[in-house]
Formats: C-alpha cells, sequence, structure tokens
C-alpha cells in the first residue's frame, strides 16, 4: 500500500466511523500509535468512546499514552480500573480504587463532555452500583447553606465512609466539634467543612500530608466512598434477601447473624462487595453508563477472549471455594456479566478493532470484517539495537543523529519523549556536538508539527514508532538509553503526615510527652468542653494523674523507644523529675561537643581538593539513570557537587528512606571524584550490601573506563590481595567493601572520596578510623535511619545534610489485608504474582511446621518453584 494511499485510508477510516454500518478492524498497530490514532479520531468527531484492553497493565499502558498525544482533552479521558481481588473473600476492596471508580462513574453520568473511557476486561464484566443510587446520594453542600450536621455524618457512614481520627486516605472522615472532614471520591484532596450551629460557615480544600488549606471554594459534591450504600430505608429488603439467600444455600441462622447484625447497624464489613446483588435488587455495568452514540474499541480481540475465558474459570473456582467453607455466597451471574453477553453488547454498537496482525479463525469469514484497513508503523527496534552496540565506542549517541537526521530527510517531524525538562537538557546538549537543534514542548502539540524542526516532548508514552504516511518518527527515552519500566500513575503519590505514626499505638503503650515525660497512652477519647465535641488521646501519669492531649496537638508526643526488657517507670505531672532527666541528658551531650566541635572546626580551616565537574561527559552520566529525580534527591544532588567543588572537604548527610534515591547521590559525586583522578572508597556495614552496590556501580559506569572492585570476605585470599595491591598503585577507581576496607593492609593511594553507607552500624572501633578521614577527604554519609547523635549534629548544623522526603513518582503505594487464613485468597494471591513474573515471600511462624505448610502451598498452587529457608539452616 502506498504512501498516499494510506492517508486516504485514514482520513477514510475518520470520517466513515460516525455514518459506519458494520465494525472496522485496524491491523498492523501494536504500540503507543494506536492511542495516536484514537486522538485522532476523537479529535475529529469528539464522540464518546470506550477502550478495552485484556489486562490492567495494558490498560494503564494505555491510558498513559492517550493522555499524551490527546493532552487537550485530559480532563476528558477517564481510566475505570477493577478490583485488585475477587470476590468470595471476607477483604475490603481497596479505598483508593473505590474511589477511582466512583469518580468515574459520576463524570459519566453528569457527562459535561463526551468522554473517552479506557478500562481492562474485568472491570467491564463486573457488574456496578446503580445509576440511580449513585444520583440520590450525591449531595450538593453550598457555602453558608443550613444542613444538620449530624444528619451528615449518618450519611457519610452509609455511603462507606470510616471515621478516623485525621483524614488520611479516599473514603475517611473526620469529626472535631463544629469540623467535619471529608475525603471524598470527586477530589484529589479532602475537604474541610466548617459549620456555625447548623450553617456551613466555610469550604475549603487542605493536604492530607500537612493538614494545611489548599484553597477555599463555595460548593462541593459528596459522593459514597464505596458501592454499597447502606441506605437506612432499605435495611430491611437487604436483610430478608440476605436471610433468603442463606436458606437456599443451607447456611445456618447462626453463620449469618454477625452480617445482619452489621447490617442493621448501617456500617458495611469486610467483603460486603461480594453481596451487592443482594444490596440492590438490580444492578448496572459499565455499558449501562456510557451515552448511546459511544464508539466500542477492542484491542487484540483475541488475547481479550482468552482472558475472558481464564477470568470466568478463577471466578467460578472462587464460589465453589467459598461454597465448601459455609460462607453466604451469590453466583457468578449475580456479579458479572459472561463473557458471551459482554461480546453481544460491544458487538451491536459496530465496534472498531484493533490488531497487530490478521488472524482468521474457523469462525469468522472475510464478510465479518468487510471494512479492514492497514497501516503500515515500524517499531524503534533496529535503533535500539544499534544504540546499545555502540554502547563501547567513543560517539555513542552519533546512530541516534543519523537516525534523526535520516527521518528528517524522508519528511517526518521526529520527536524524542523524555520524562522530565532536565532529562530533556541532558539529551539536548548531548545531541547538539552533532549539530542537532531541538525545540522542547510539554507534551505532544495539538498543532502540525513543523518538518523542518527536531522536537522534544515532555512526558510519557510506552513505546516509539516510525509512521511514514503521519509523516512522524518518535523515539522515547527508554529506546535511546536501553531501559524499559513500567509507568503506572493515577495521580501524584502524597507523602503522610508524621502525625499518622500515632495510629500505630495500641493501648498500654508507652508515650514521651514534651512537657510531661513518660506516661502510658490509655486511647482516643471523645470529651464534649464549651459544647464542642473533640477527640482526646487520654494519658495517665505517675499517682493516677490524667492528661487528655487533643488530636490537633499530637505533635507534642511521641512513641517511647527505649532498651527491650526494660520498662522505665511513669513520671508525675507537676515533678521536677522529667526537667532532671532532659537536664542529665543535656549534661551527658555536652560532654562529646568539644571533641567533635574541633573535629569539624578542623575540617573547615584545612584546605581540601576542590573538584571540578566535567560537562558533556557528566551530563551523560547523569543521562543514565533511569528513574526521574524527584525535586529532593536534585537538591541532595546539587548540594553534594557543590560541596565536593569546594576547598573544605564535604562532610554530608544524605537522610533518606529505602529506595528514594541515596545510590544515585553516591554514584554521581563518585564519577565526579573519579573523572578528577581521584579514588572513591564506599564502606558498607554488610557482605551482601557490598556485593548488591559493586553490581549497581559496575552497570552504571560500564560505558566508561572506570576501575571498580568489591573488597568483602565473599573474595579469595588471593583476589583481596590483588586488590589492596592495585589500590595502593592506583589501578581501581572505585572501591566497595566491608569493615575489611579499614584495615591496617588497605592504603589507597589518591583517596578523594569517603562514602558510608549506613554509619550506625560500624562498631566504636572503625568509627575511630573514619574520624582521622574525616578531617582530609570529603565524606558522604548515606542512611534511612540515622542515629540522634548524627542526626542532631545535622540539624544543628555542624554536620550539613539533605533529606530525600519525597518517594519516587511512580513508586507504588503498599496496600495490606489483614484476613483469616483462606485458601483461595492465598491460591490467588500468588497466582496474581506469579502472572507479572514476580517473586513470593510466605512468612511462617513455626520451624517444626513449617514442610507442612510448604507442601499445604505446593497442592494449592501446584505449578509454583517452591523452597524454605529459615534461621536453622546449616
Amino acid at each position: 500500500m502506498g504512501q498516499n494511499q494510506e492517508i486516504n485510508y485514514r482520513k477514510l477510516l475518520i470520517e466513515q466511523l460516525p455514518q459506519r454500518d458494520r465494525g472496522i478492524e485496524c491491523i498492523g498497530l501494536s504500540g503507543s500509535e494506536r492511542a495516536y490514532l484514537i486522538s485522532k479520531v476523537y479529535d475529529k468527531h469528539r464522540m464518546p468512546i470506550l477502550i478495552i484492553l485484556p489486562s490492567v497493565k495494558e490498560a494503564e499502558r494505555f491510558f498513559e499514552d492517550l493522555r499524551f498525544f490527546a493532552s487537550k482533552a485530559n480532563s476528558a479521558i477517564l481510566y475505570f480500573p477493577p478490583y485488585n481481588i475477587l470476590p468470595y473473600k471476607f477483604l475490603s476492596y481497596h479505598n483508593e480504587t473505590a474511589a477511582k471508580r466512583i469518580h468515574v462513574l459520576y463524570q459519566l453520568m453528569e457527562n459535561n463532555e463526551h468522554p473517552i473511557v479506557v478500562t481492562a476486561m474485568d472491570a467491564l464484566m463486573q457488574k456496578i452500583i446503580p445509576r440511580q443510587v449513585i444520583s440520590q446520594y450525591a449531595d450538593l453542600i453550598l457555602k453558608d447553606e443550613e444542613i444538620e450536621r449530624d444528619g451528615l455524618i449518618e450519611k457519610l457512614i452509609c455511603g462507606g465512609y470510616i471515621r478516623s481520627p485525621i483524614v488520611e486516605e479516599p473514603g475517611d472522615f473526620s469529626v472535631r466539634g463544629g469540623i467535619v472532614d471529608i475525603f471524598a471520591p470527586l477530589y484529589p484532596n479532602p475537604l474541610r467543612i466548617e459549620f456555625f450551629g447548623d450553617i456551613v460557615d466555610s469550604i475549603r480544600f487542605f493536604s492530607a500530608a500537612s493538614q494545611r488549606k489548599v484553597k477555599d471554594v463555595n460548593e462541593a459534591v459528596i459522593l459514597p466512598a464505596k458501592e454499597v450504600v447502606l441506605n437506612k430505608n432499605i435495611l430491611p429488603q437487604i436483610i430478608s434477601r440476605i436471610r433468603i439467600r442463606a436458606n437456599e444455600i443451607g447456611l445456618s441462622a447462626t453463620n449469618v447473624r454477625a452480617i445482619v447484625d452489621h447490617i442493621k447497624s448501617g456500617e458495611g464489613f469486610p467483603g460486603i462487595e461480594s453481596l451487592i446483588s443482594l444490596i440492590y435488587p438490580q444492578l448496572d455495568t459499565l455499558f449501562d453508563y456510557m451515552p448511546e452514540d459511544v464508539l466500542f474499541i477492542v484491542s487484540d480481540p483475541d488475547e481479550l477472549e482468552k482472558t475472558a475465558q481464564q477470568f470466568e474459570a478463577q471466578i467460578t473456582k472462587n464460589y465453589k471455594a467459598a461454597c465448601e467453607a459455609e460462607r453466604l455466597c451469590v453466583e457468578p451471574s449475580n456479579l458479572y456479566l459472561k463473557w458471551q453477553r459482554a461480546k453481544e453488547l460491544i458487538l451491536v454498537k459496530k465496534p472498531m478493532t484493533l490488531k497487530t496482525l490478521e488472524v482468521l479463525t474457523a469462525e469468522e469469514s472475510k464478510s465479518a470484517y468487510p471494512f479492514q484497513i492497514r497501516f503500515s508503523v515500524n517499531n524503534n527496534t533496529d535503533i535500539s539495537t544499534t544504540l546499545k552496540r555502540a554502547i563501547n565506542t567513543q560517539h555513542l549517541f552519533r546512530p541516534l543523529a543519523e537516525w534523526l537526521a535520516e527521518k528528517m530527510d524522508a519528511g517526518c517531524a521526529s520527536f524524542i519523549v523524555c520524562h522530565t525538562h532536565a532529562q530533556a537538557e541532558r539529551i539536548k546538549s548531548l545531541l547538539s556536538t552533532y549539530g542537532i537543534r531541538f525545540t522542547i514542548s510539554d507534551g505532544f502539540p495539538s498543532m502540525t508539527p513543523d518538518l523542518d524542526t527536531f522536537y522534544i516532548s515532555i512526558g510519557h508514552i510506552s513505546s516509539g514508532f516510525v509512521w511514514k504516511a503521519e509523516s512522524l518518527a518518535i523515539i522515547t527515552e527508554e529506546e535511546i538509553f536501553g531501559i524499559k519500566r513500567q509507568r503506572r500513575k493515577s495521580r501524584p503519590q502524597q507523602t503522610r503526615s508524621q502525625l499518622l505514626d500515632l495510629q500505630d499505638l495500641k493501648k498500654d503503650d508507652l508515650i514521651v510527652h514534651d512537657d510531661h515525660g513518660i506516661g502510658r497512652y490509655d486511647g482516643l477519647v471523645k470529651l464534649t468542653i464549651n459544647r464542642l465535641t473533640s477527640d482526646f488521646l487520654a494519658l495517665s501519669y505517675r499517682g493516677g494523674d490524667k492528661l487528655y492531649l487533643p488530636v490537633d496537638r499530637m505533635s507534642m508526643v511521641q512513641k517511647y523507644m527505649g532498651v527491650e526488657g526494660i520498662e522505665p517507670s511513669l513520671d508525675k505531672m507537676g515533678s521536677k523529675s522529667w526537667e532532671r532527666v532532659k537536664a542529665r541528658i543535656k549534661r551527658s551531650a555536652e560532654k562529646i561537643a568539644g571533641e567533635l566541635l574541633k573535629l569539624y572546626a578542623r575540617r573547615k580551616v584545612e584546605i581540601g581538593f576542590a573538584f571540578h565537574t566535567g560537562d558533556a561527559d557528566f551530563r551523560d552520566f547523569e543521562a543514565g539513570f533511569e528513574y526521574e529525580e524527584t525535586v529532593d534527591q536534585i537538591k541532595a544532588i546539587e548540594d553534594a557537587l557543590n560541596d565536593m567543588q569546594q576547598p573544605t572537604p564535604m562532610d554530608r548527610l544524605v537522610c533518606g528512606d529505602v529506595g528514594y534515591g541515596k545510590t544515585e547521590v553516591a554514584l554521581r559525586a563518585s564519577f565526579l571524584c573519579v573523572y578528577n583522578g581521584k579514588q572513591t572508597a564506599m564502606l558498607v556495614p554488610t557482605t551482601i550490601l557490598a556485593e548488591q552496590h559493586y553490581a549497581t556501580f559496575r552497570r552504571r559506569f560500564e560505558r566508561y573506563p572506570v576501575n571498580i572492585a568489591c573488597l568483602s570476605r565473599f573474595r579469595s585470599s588471593t583476589e583481596q590481595r590483588n586488590i589492596v595491591e592495585d589500590l595502593k598503585a592506583g589501578k581501581i577507581d572505585i572501591v566497595i567493601g566491608t569493615h575489611r576496607l579499614l584495615q591496617k593492609d588497605v592504603v589507597l593511594k589518591n583517596l578523594g572520596l569517603l562514602i558510608l553507607d549506613e554509619e550506625q552500624r560500624f562498631g566504636v572501633r572503625h568509627k575511630e578510623k573514619l574520624k582521622k578521614l574525616r578531617s582530609s577527604v570529603d565524606v558522604l554519609t548515606l542512611t534511612a535511619t540515622p542515629i540522634p547523635r548524627t542526626l542532631h549534629m545535622s540539624l544543628m548544623g555542624i554536620r550539613d545534610i539533605s533529606m530525600i522526603a519525597t518517594p519516587p513518582e511512580y513508586r507504588q503505594s503498599i496496600i495490606t489485608y489483614i484476613t483469616e487464613f483462606d485458601d483461595a485468597v492465598i491460591a490467588e494471591a500468588i497466582r496474581k504474582e506469579l502472572n507479572r513474573n514476580g517473586q513470593i515471600f510466605f512468612v511462617y511462624n513455626n520451624i517444626y511446621s513449617i514442610g507442612n505448610m510448604a507442601a499445604k502451598l505446593k497442592q494449592l498452587v501446584p505449578e509454583v518453584k517452591l523452597d524454605i529457608a529459615h534461621a536453622r539452616l546449616g
């Protein structure tokens, strides 16, 4: 098919869609070009679209691709997720997932603009909350309007909201006197509604992380937090349907009494979503929420069919397991559409089908899809392979420059897609030596791009492509640097407030108050003071003294962390004992202050080595970082590099949680050190950690003439002796080692940078030797849990500190479920992890019967490869 013919076919596809009399099959599209085509369809017609993909992973990837190409319509692009657990278990669905689903359903009901909905097969098949229930529950709250506060609270409980001391995640609400905080599904931030009597005095959004105001608003819509709404007016009918179902499957009244009691109280219970067909007499599906003129787009129908069959089989298996366990459950047909029925509903709408290749089954004929369009789109496998081969050459980016020039000569607008502006500037600088000049833009341009211009677009797509008929060539930074990773983002990750750590407190735990010392936590209590009811922490002290602390002053207390096995005595309120303890600790701290101050004063006056940064080489090394730097991480890197460029020896502490990017700070500091002809030594507490860092350093420095060694007990005596000799001769640039590095025979010829990982895990003798090094070389300390003295010195300004408190943008939050031991839950969780090629750690608490548990797991999931490890292995 010639280029002009294909252009005509693409235009014909878009023009004929509204008047089509049968389905359309598009062949030859496999990557992000699918989202590009859909964006063009939407730009032309602004019609509602429902895109169905086989799996959650593919749906999320398509959603991100579509947001890149249709950036002007981002508010109309919605992702409807499935729940991450299957029914028939007494487990609650995840609050955040429930909120996302309610949000999308409400948006579809409002239908202010034609939506594009992306979803996975299992979400499409699931029966969901009826439209009229959401419509009846939705409540518009206006500023200066009269509303009964207690009625609002009762409605929140019926809608699945959970009362908590502090609003933290969607579905939480909190009441403190005349203030009601609600994290409603419709908004990314929680609401704070302040009452004056029964009048809404103010409405404002606030940050769940800092509890600070974001902005004031005049109105807000409250939606149910979950799909099960227990309206008190219909509770008798719900209870009647539950009892009828229990009789049908032969359950005794005892087995359902707890469920009925929960229903009578108007509160839900874990797993109530599995009984949703008993809550509502008639359920809807996603089909019922979509407009009449919706265009269905089906991706990879053969894979969709296979996945649907496997899904139906798993649902049936779970249902049988629930019946055998004598649980209250309903037929799968009451919770899910049959895939055959879903297909019929799709075919009625004359769908558009996306296929990589044409595969004709025995049941199909050419007449089934008479209107077929074959697109000619190339992926970037060739250029990616070429760039990998050039990794050890002097001009490693020359193939990319030649590829871009070739595409321009062929009449294509060329794009490089980067995740951040910093990465875009690096690539721009790296390619400037080849005469390539770029225009940087946020997202994909809505106007027709200039064919004589090279573009760098900021955004995310799963893959690049070359579509000559569209005069378009796109390559991603992953394809350039050879690193692929999954992108899963729906909303920015929020940093949790430190105040929330108190939710880990249990009754009778010891706490420390800033002013009153050690007391005992007696739980949360409600007190009414001046006609305002609020939550207070009840704290007890010696002699029966009681202190009631308002929850908004929780920053004054912290959990007691003492020596294991030693129970401290409680302090007495109003006595001088706590003041004496603080004074004694202060005197002890002052004893070591003199020595430390001498050490750090000497560092400030001694002249060290002032490193200087390279240009292209250093930016090339930065570009090799496969993830996006957070703001905190960039600040820590800049702090360390600036310190190294000063004549005063660096002594910086980088503090951050595991996985927050401390190692990248060390890598860039090491590159700067080696670039200036100095040696780097990295000291770690364990051999395993040494090997891990060694692998990371080797991978990042593989394109550079840098010699890296690992010195630990994992190396033979001969290897250790050779490494020590090479360090003395200056042949090794970077050495990573354990305590072995501190032995007398280890001498580095030209040490410039010492990196300490988790310094608190080294003993006193090791630290004495480290002290001598601190005054003459640059020292970078990495830690997730700094010892109090180190942290205090950093905070007081004696040592420099960089905090990495922001989690990586795409770091996934951990979802925790607490449930009784359940074979079906365990088997499903294991299989789900196996399907994503992951690993499973099953923690068991008895060495003597661990073999029996392993045999049981093997019986539940025969296909799993299983082994046992415990502390008594020889």
